[in-house]
């Protein structure tokens, strides 16, 4: 009797201090916190795989001070001044 079993993939788990890591700041307003919204997209039948009309929700990401959605392009600027080190924020209690 062989033993077809396969093993399971070997994970290794990360520890990550979120402390360290840089924060995003609102270009526009410079604001931390961000808040979820749905963009609704429309798909046309006649590149829908169903060939039929469909609409698609997108989550984005909304400057909760000033209402700028978050854009990928304000994400990749962002994490170059954090390997910088020109986006650390000082958060006081």
């Amino acid at each position: 009797m062989s033993n077809n079993k396969q093993k399971p993939p070997v994970t290794s788990k990360i520890k990550i201090d979120i402390n360290n890591l840089p924060m995003h700041i609102c270009p526009a307003c410079s604001n931390t916190v961000f808040s979820e919204a749905t963009e609704i997209r429309l798909l046309s039948a006649i590149v829908s795989p169903s060939g039929k009309s469909e609409i698609i929700k997108v989550p984005v990401a909304i400057c909760s001070l000033c209402g700028k959605k978050v854009m990928n392009s304000d994400l990749e600027e962002s994490a170059l001044r954090g390997s910088r080190g020109e986006n650390n924020v000082i958060l006081q209690s």
